[in-house]
């Protein structure tokens, strides 16, 4: 305990006495001056040393000389493949002052031995060897023989942030609290969540008061924030011992969830708790699934926590604010520590029993206001539940997932409400018991497009509306600045309409243009001063609060903040008495924020002579100027300022000739700042007066306000500047001052966030100019058209003969005010510059080209509702071809597509894409997702072709036709398979599957197997057509003159021998249809082993190609992910390495090798169900090392030899139909 805390038992006495006589607001600001006081440094003497580290990650020292101040215990069981790391993670704690207690819980394999090299390597680890007596007994085990002041539990599976301990025991530390409780990451390889817990329990904006950048709250009582009962995790904590031992607090013993009832008991004891809202704690989920969380199917798992739940109802009971303290319980319960087991409902009578016994217990406490804090989709779940229902609960559930959207809201007297009456069989539970509010969906929601001080003015633009509101509900707009020492200013604005305010998806399906405001505010006139001190200041941030004709949100920080434009111009406002106010636009992360702050010196004028630069500056007081002094930001180089009178003021200048290293900031923005020695002997930045860094166009040098309102001067000598851009003839044209040294022969690229890599125009016109040409657009793989450049963030890259330039290009300052804020569409394009640093190093975007009035869900159901569902719509003599979710032209629509031009249709051909950047085949229109004309093409067009579930917009009209190619015969499960192995989505995942098969007409099966599985997987009770696959068409037509005009194409040589590796996707690190390559082939070596005579082409899955646009390509290894069409790799190729990909089946109608290498097969079958194993599809052996497959591929001449019959037996099997005619009959089918 800290030295000057107070004795626990005297505090316990006190607070029931506290919080019955002192009223709660005003306890609340007692706690928050005190929590301020301390943020301010007005106690520095109770900081502790790890406090003042916390910017570093270099390890805080602590004295041992009493014993370690904190006993960390680590239970072990079973986690030879986790503990290293999980160890490592406590270890490497840049908090020093511990014990480690490694706790081997009898386990069966290394863990023990790993223990104890463990000790070797660090004196502060300790091993305690016991026999297996679960989780709990562990834990208690260590407790008994931890000696330290605090104590703390990771799971050995688990890791540590860094700085973890630094931040709990900082905050412990200095408070004098009992528990310091941190945030938690959820994580399963590369990808990491917010913890569903902590996410309620952490939640920041539930403690306004505090000061802004403070990550930790202190002295909070779990009374006056239940929201705690969410986050009863032991390990993500640090509690003081004395106080587990004082209420004889330990683990319960056999039990699963056995730290939610002994963190429960430990908050209820704490005479106070601290919050640290940065994330401490990382918690795995185990891509085996063996993970507590993840065996809630369990009924000992269900039981258990059952048990932990009533548990932690009756201790509330005792409690102050019990009532508070059970509706947060309550609300927990449904929300989430009982509906995460409803998926596994119905296939265990006594799991049942025990679901449905807890919910009953605990439904006479549901209230409709606990109700409202709901998701609605849950509501209906447990609503139903509580009736029995089962199957109808998770139909609801599932109804109201896929169609929260199409649910009308109303607003009225009895506020925000959803019309119920939309499907009353469905939602039946939720009319009866007055379920209908969405209150909780309305969510403030406010982004600024631009913000800028203006002529003294802060001057901000954007929009701002309550989420989930109908059309034409009046919502009113509230702004004030709010600053650090508790002051609050209100700010006045004017509605305007903002056509980007539809583009924002949370946005619901009402129409928010009218939601935009402008604010201008003259800030001299509106702050109040500040004292007359020297250097004194305050901080403002700008907040808002959005209220409808029911509902009012909380006040919240504005934020986003878009600082790609005239924000970065550091524009000042300046008072008459010595003060100015600047953006801070440091961080685009950040909520906006003004500084206020007395100053002494101000730059009137800059003067750029041809050897010098100099400022006219003055001193607000009139004291004189004797001293100044120039520094350059990027290396600190400092340069003495010669001083002259000029006019009553002083000019500080600097020679250029004495200025070191112009030309090499080593990618800095090269700004120079100017100092002055003030009267008491301190330097002080000068800040630029009001509007000069408008005033004064840009030459050689432009003068700017930095992001701390100081005057910045940027020396150009190392950038080209651009001056102006337009665009012309589908291109940008970047112009503007550059060094007379620049090499005409330099090159300029583009180089974007995912990976991809294009060529620009580069030309000197005349000494001191430069140009860059950018056309967004290039070549495709057809004639007749260019596609677009990918989507994504692109930065330039200056070169000279192959090395990068010292030169960067940059935006000049007038470009912040005007051309930055030009957008352009070009068909299937749009893109648009802004500035991305304090550099102004400039970056362009490359989006799809939707329209303002196209984007986000109310044009959507807007569109929707216009073409889909509308009434006398006439049909158009058309069809549209999809694949792969609206990529490339691929697979057997592309097959479809070819044969129907073939035979010279009249129909207009149209190919559906998600961007520009979609290669398209000569003859087909691009019809853009999302677009005004997806709409309507889709709902009138007679034939659709997809080869992936359903497509949005179909109108599913008489006239219509639509065939479903579907995209390989699988091995891995697919369709309802697939998402039984995800019970918790298997609801949702069914109601999308029969709603989408519901619109074939037909699907194309190219095997028997295929179609002993189609009905059941996609929930199709339609025609299956067996006529094989069209897409293999070309496999079994394809000649030498084909192959060898596509090796030119792809300038492979003639006579080269080519490999073609194509693995399918991973599902570790997967997210939604985007996964990162894993080369699990070191094709490096297998190039080197293969010779010179061997070249390999790269293929990754298309969920690979949406992870990166990068080529991976280098010598004898050719990356063709991003290539559309991979059958023109299978006939270029001379064999086929892969794995688990149904491109092996496709490969059998070239009677080329077929290798399956498969070094992750037991990994990778844990992950994902398959249909048969890989051994019963391959055809030769499977292949678990590198070496082992080179020698296959080097015997690749005995391969007929050695698997022929059972290749054609492979054949018969996979691929009976396809003779090169099924185009021709699925044709036939579909236009029958």
């Amino acid at each position: 305990m800290a030295e000057d805390s107070p004795d626990p038992s005297t505090t316990t006495a006190l607070k029931s006495i506290w919080r019955a006589v002192v009223p709660k607001p005003v306890r609340r600001s007692l706690y928050h001056r005190r929590h301020q006081a301390a943020e301010q440094g007005q106690r520095p003497s109770h900081l502790p040393p790890v406090l003042a580290a916390a910017a570093s990650t270099e390890p805080v020292q602590h004295s041992m000389t009493t014993g370690p101040k904190l006993s960390v215990v680590i239970p072990v069981y079973k986690v030879e493949e986790y503990l290293d790391a999980a160890v490592e993670s406590v270890v490497k704690q840049t908090y020093e002052d511990m014990e480690i207690i490694l706790v081997d819980d009898g386990s069966p394999d290394r863990c023990g031995q790993m223990c104890d090299a463990w000790a070797t390597r660090d004196p502060r680890i300790r091993v305690l060897h016991k026999p297996n007596g679960g989780l709990s007994d562990a834990r208690n085990a260590g407790m008994a023989i931890a000696t330290g002041d605090f104590i703390g539990f990771v799971d050995s599976d688990d890791l540590l942030d860094p700085r973890a301990y630094e931040r709990l025991m900082g905050a412990l530390e200095h408070s004098g609290s009992d528990i310091a409780t941190g945030n938690v990451l959820r994580f399963q390889g590369e990808r990491k969540w917010q913890g569903w817990n902590q996410g309620y329990s952490h939640d920041q904006s539930l403690y306004p008061e505090l000061a802004p950048g403070s990550r930790v709250a202190t002295g909070v009582q779990i009374q006056d924030h239940p929201e705690l009962m969410f986050d009863t995790t032991s390990w993500n904590k640090v509690y003081r011992r004395s106080l587990l031992a004082a209420n004889g607090i330990d683990f319960p013993v056999g039990k699963l969830y056995e730290d939610m009832f002994p963190v429960a008991r430990a908050y209820a004891a704490a005479s106070a708790i601290d919050v640290v809202f940065d994330s401490v704690y990382l918690y795995r989920e185990r891509e085996d699934r063996s993970s507590i969380t993840q065996k809630r199917g369990e009924l000992k798992n269900l039981v258990d926590k059952m048990e932990m739940v009533d548990r932690t109802w009756d201790l509330v009971a005792d409690q102050d604010n019990s009532e508070v303290l059970r509706d947060t319980l309550l609300f927990k319960l449904l929300e989430g520590d009982l509906p995460v087991y409803a998926p596994y409902l119905g296939n265990d009578p006594e799991f049942d029993q025990a679901y449905i016994s807890t919910l009953t217990r605990y439904w006479p406490y549901v209230t409709p206001e606990l109700m409202a804090r709901i998701p609605l989709g849950r509501r209906a779940l447990v609503a139903w539940q509580a009736r029995g229902e089962i199957a109808m609960a998770d139909r609801a559930e599932a109804w109201i997932n896929r169609h929260f959207f199409d649910i009308p809201i109303i607003e009225d007297e009895r506020g925000i409400r959803a019309d119920l009456s939309v499907n009353t069989e469905m939602l039946a539970p939720l009319i009866e018991g007055g379920y209908d509010s969405m209150s909780r969906y309305a969510r403030p929601r406010c982004t600024v497009t631009e913000a800028q001080i203006h002529d003294g003015l802060l001057t901000v633009e954007g929009y701002a509306f309550l989420d989930i509101l109908p059309t034409g509900s009046e919502q009113v707009i509230s702004f004030e600045l709010r600053s650090t020492d508790g002051l609050t200013v209100p700010i006045e604005h004017r509605r305007v309409r903002n056509e980007w305010a539809n583009g924002s998806w949370p946005a619901g399906t009402g129409d928010r243009e009218d939601c935009g405001f402008i604010i201008s505010e003259p800030l001299a006139a509106r702050l109040p001063a500040l004292p007359e001190e020297p250097g004194a200041s305050r901080s403002w941030s700008l907040w808002y609060s959005v209220a409808s004709r029911s509902h009012a949100s909380d006040f919240e920080e504005l934020r986003p903040v878009w600082r790609g434009g005239a924000i970065r111009l550091g524009d000042t406002a300046i008072s008459d008495d010595g003060w100015r106010v600047s953006i801070d636009w440091s961080s685009w992360t950040r909520p906006l924020t003004l500084d206020q702050r007395r100053f002494s010196f101000m730059a009137t004028r800059v003067v750029e002579r041809d050897a010098s630069l100099a400022t006219v500056i003055r001193c607000v007081d009139g004291s004189p100027i004797r001293e100044a002094r120039y520094i350059r930001d990027h290396d600190s180089t400092t340069l003495p300022a010669v001083l002259r009178a000029a006019d009553g003021a002083v000019e500080a200048s600097m020679s250029m000739s004495r200025v070191p290293g112009r030309d090499v900031p080593k990618g800095a923005r090269n700004g120079w700042h100017l100092e002055v020695k003030s009267a008491r002997g301190d330097w002080e930045r000068v800040v630029p007066a009001q509007g000069l860094v408008r005033e004064r166009p840009d030459r050689a040098w432009s003068v700017r306000g930095d992001s701390d309102g100081s005057l910045c001067l940027v020396d150009g000598a190392s950038s080209l500047i651009v001056d102006e851009i337009t665009y012309e003839d589908h291109a940008w044209r970047l112009t503007g001052r550059c060094p007379a040294e620049v090499d005409p022969a330099s090159t300029v690229s583009m180089w974007s966030d995912q990976g991809a890599f294009e060529h620009c125009g580069f030309e000197i016109p005349t000494p001191g100019r430069f140009a860059v040409t950018i056309r967004p657009w290039k070549k495709g793989w057809y004639a007749d058209r260019e596609i677009a450049w990918r989507t994504g963030e692109y930065h330039f890259w200056l070169r000279v003969d192959g090395r990068d330039s010292k030169y960067r290009i940059r935006a000049n300052s007038s470009l912040l005010q005007t051309t930055l804020q030009m957008n352009i569409w070009d068909g299937a394009l749009h893109s648009r510059f802004h500035v991305s640093a304090d550099s102004l190093d400039m970056t362009m975007r490359v989006d799809e080209g939707l329209l303002h009035t196209e984007r986000g869900r109310h044009n959507r159901f807007r569109l929707l509702g216009k073409w889909k569902t509308a009434t006398g719509i006439e049909p158009m003599d058309a069809a549209v071809f999809a694949s792969f979710m609206e990529g490339h032209a691929a697979d057997s629509p592309l097959a479809l597509f070819e044969e129907l031009k073939r035979r010279g249709t009249d129909l207009d051909l149209y190919w559906a894409v998600n961007d520009g950047s979609v290669i398209v085949p000569d003859g087909a229109t691009p019809l853009l997702k999302g677009s005004t004309k997806w709409f309507e093409v889709l709902a009138r067009a007679r034939y659709v072709v997809n080869n992936v579930g359903g497509i949005e917009g179909y109108g599913n009209r008489p006239f219509q036709r639509y065939l479903q190619t579907w995209h390989g015969t699988p091995l891995k499960h697919i369709g309802r398979s697939h998402i039984e192995e995800t019970p918790w989505a298997y609801a949702v995942g069914a109601l999308r599957g029969r709603e989408e098969s519901a619109e074939w007409d037909g699907l194309v099966s190219p095997n028997p197997f295929f179609s002993s599985i189609a009905a059941r997987e996609f929930f199709y009770d339609g025609p299956i057509l067996e006529i094989g696959y069209p897409r293999n068409d070309r496999l079994v037509r394809a000649d030498d003159a084909e192959r060898d005009h596509l090796r030119s194409r792809f300038g492979l040589r003639p006579d080269a021998r080519v490999l073609l590796y194509a693995p399918t996707f991973r599902e570790t690190g997967a997210g939604g249809q985007v996964s990162a390559m894993r080369e699990l082939l070191d094709l490096d070596r297998l190039a080197a082993d293969l010779g010179e005579e061997w070249t390999i082409i790269l293929r990754g899955h298309n969920y690979n190609r949406r992870a990166s646009a990068k080529d991976a390509s280098r010598s004898r290894i050719l990356d063709l992910t991003e290539h559309h069409d991979i059958n023109d790799l299978l006939i270029v190729s001379d064999a086929l390495v892969t794995d688990y990909s149904s491109v092996m089946f496709d490969y059998l109608c070239t009677g080329k090798p077929v290798f399956n290498y498969v070094p992750d097969l037991e990994d990778y079958t844990a992950s994902r169900g398959m249909y048969m194993t890989v051994g019963d599809c391959a055809v030769g052996p499977l292949l678990h090392e590198q070496d082992a497959l080179l020698a296959e591929i080097q015997g690749i001449g005995a391969y007929d030899e050695r698997y022929g019959d059972r290749y054609r037996q492979r054949a018969e099997f996979f691929v009976p139909w396809d003779d090169g005619h099924a185009s021709e009959r699925a044709l036939g089918a579909l236009m029958t």
